[in-house]
């Protein structure tokens, strides 16, 4: 068998750099059911938040948020008050949808997803806003369990995000967040 090119082997080279640079570097592919466990996941924290559920909320929260905001403790107080004016305004979810995608993102030693999502809320049964934000799913590697980051906190406070997970690529990137009168 004749040995390769200085030619063909430059083309392997750039072929190979050209595939690695396409994806997000570690990237899995999540299945179908899978996908399907981290939306209802998120649609539990989020149904957690309409029924003023303190600890699901915080079970389903990524742990360095808990540690950012000083603890569980101090993560429910600061619940507690954000659902006194939620309930002064008389705001409730309407609907809540949330689209996983399919490919992980590789931030060291956790495996990170987007969950897409779009909320309908109502105030006093007189105005509506619908947002559409995308919130993190986060699990330790290889398989631990699936935890979250808020995406509208995410789109308030991105200079955060390398904070909470500083392996993650330097390019990651969110949709645009949005809260719009409908």
């Amino acid at each position: 068998m004749a040995s390769p090119t200085v030619s063909t082997l430059r083309r392997l080279l750039v072929l190979t750099i050209f595939a690695l640079a396409s994806g997000e570097a570690g990237a899995a592919t999540l299945s179908p059911d899978v996908q399907h466990e981290v939306a209802q996941d998120l649609d539990d924290l989020v149904a957690a938040v309409a029924q003023h559920d303190y600890d699901k909320f915080v079970r389903w929260t990524f742990p360095a948020v808990i540690e950012m905001a000083g603890g569980h403790d101090a993560l429910v107080d600061e619940m507690k008050t954000g659902y006194a004016q939620m309930d002064k305004l008389h705001i409730r979810f309407v609907s809540h949808t949330s689209t996983p995608e399919s490919q992980t993102i590789d931030a060291g030693a956790y495996e990170v997803l987007r969950v897409h999502e779009e909320s309908v809320m109502e105030a006093d049964g007189r105005w509506r806003a619908k947002e559409i934000s995308c919130s993190l799913a986060v699990r330790r590697k290889p398989d631990g369990p699936w935890t979250f980051i808020g995406g509208t906190g995410l789109a308030k406070h991105p200079e955060m995000l390398p904070t909470f997970l500083p392996d993650l690529p330097k390019d990651f990137a969110l949709p645009p967040y949005s809260l719009t009168s409908i």
